[in-house]
């Protein structure tokens, strides 16, 4: 997901960056393969950086991002469309309440049929009908079955004011999947900048709003001396 727009700003303003859904991949937490935690890979790769990174982390992966914080040495978190601290609990009745396709999408997942979920999902993931959308979904990977349920058990998060990391949330006003509150919320229990941004939907590193997500992100992380 993060291939394009992302990681190319990012490498042209001077930083090295990665995208740990390669890792994810090999690790084979996607689908129903198990294996390695996400958790733990994400852990694993801050561990081996010399300098503490910067974590830029999307929806879910915002989620296990915040719950490293106080956990092992990170030099700011910039959250995309996240889901909050305390998980998906509270969220996610009301998604299948006020999205019908969520459920063509989370039968086509249960029947391991990826793709079929995601094209049932435009609508909700994308901020609007966008042209090639098939070719965006087929960037994006499925978390595996125990990562979307330690998603929903609420855990223990440090606020990022607390660690003394710089945080910032970049909401979009089009998200569909995830409500302002929960973002507001999200901010406010970090003590992090908060930015809802204009026409964005909750893929907003994948798309048409993907190169301006990545000089917001690459704006702020400027503007902090980073």
């Amino acid at each position: 997901m993060w291939e394009g727009a992302f990681l190319e700003s990012m490498a042209k303003a001077g930083w090295s960056a990665t995208a740990l859904e390669r890792q994810v991949e090999n690790g084979k937490v996607t689908g129903n393969s198990g294996g390695t935690s996400y958790q733990t890979i994400i852990a694993r790769a801050v561990e081996k950086c010399v300098i503490p990174p910067i974590l830029v982390a999307h929806s879910l992966g915002a989620l296990l991002a915040q719950r490293l914080i106080g956990k092992t040495k990170i030099s700011a978190l910039v959250m995309l469309a996240p889901v909050p601290p305390e998980g998906m609990l509270f969220e996610t009745p009301l998604l299948f309440a006020m999205q019908p396709s969520l459920w063509d999408g989370l039968y086509n997942f249960l029947n391991g049929d990826r793709e079929g979920a995601f094209r049932s999902m435009v609508d909700v993931i994308f901020s609007r009908q966008v042209e090639g959308s098939d070719t965006h979904t087929a960037k994006m990977v499925f978390e595996s079955p125990g990562t979307v349920f330690d998603a929903h058990i609420p855990m223990p998060v440090m606020p990022a004011f607390v660690a003394g990391v710089p945080a910032l949330v970049v909401a979009g006003s089009a998200d569909k999947l995830i409500s302002d509150f929960a973002f507001m919320r999200t901010a406010l229990y970090h003590g992090a900048e908060y930015w809802n941004e204009d026409k964005l939907g909750h893929l907003m590193p994948l798309g048409p709003g993907a190169q301006r997500t990545a000089d917001l992100v690459i704006g702020w992380l400027k503007r902090k001396g980073l």
